[in-house]
């Protein structure tokens, strides 16, 4: 599937002329920056999660050291912030996989516990916001809404 153009400012990804697929940008951002938040929350814990993305990515026969010299090369990033960034973009197409979820829950039985965790905190302190901000709301406030 052909991407649209992407721009990025201020490190938040912004997606251009979207169309259909508009839908998808905040997931796939939220899911992108969420790999990121666990990488400075714990970083032990993000080493178990960069484990079991580099070894999907490696049974779905890409090479996950590939992809890292790729952005390494196109990006002009270092080697570990490009490990970073492979970790965090493949996490947008891998954790919808109910497969790698499975194994995840299975053989990464800490990691799955405390992203559900942390996912249902994060949802939880959304629906309080909006509670809180009651109908007072901006139309991109209530198109977010929409997706809870």
């Amino acid at each position: 599937m052909l991407l649209p153009q992407k721009t990025q400012s201020a490190g938040i990804l912004k997606n251009a002329d979207l169309g259909d697929v508009a839908k998808y940008s905040m997931p796939r951002t939220f899911s992108h920056e969420f790999v990121h938040f666990i990488e400075y929350w714990n970083p032990i814990q993000y080493n178990e999660l960069r484990k079991a993305v580099f070894e999907t990515i490696n049974s779905r026969g890409e090479n996950a050291n590939d992809l890292i010299e790729e952005k390494v090369t196109s990006e002009g990033l270092s080697y570990e912030a490009a490990s970073r960034e492979v970790v965090a973009e493949a996490m947008t197409d891998v954790l919808p996989d109910s497969h790698f979820v499975e194994n995840l829950a299975q053989n990464h039985k800490s990691i799955f516990t405390k992203m559900a965790e942390k996912l249902r905190e994060f949802a939880e302190n959304i629906r309080q916001y909006f509670t809180a901000i009651g109908t007072n709301r901006s139309r991109e406030a209530n198109a977010l809404k929409e997706q809870l």
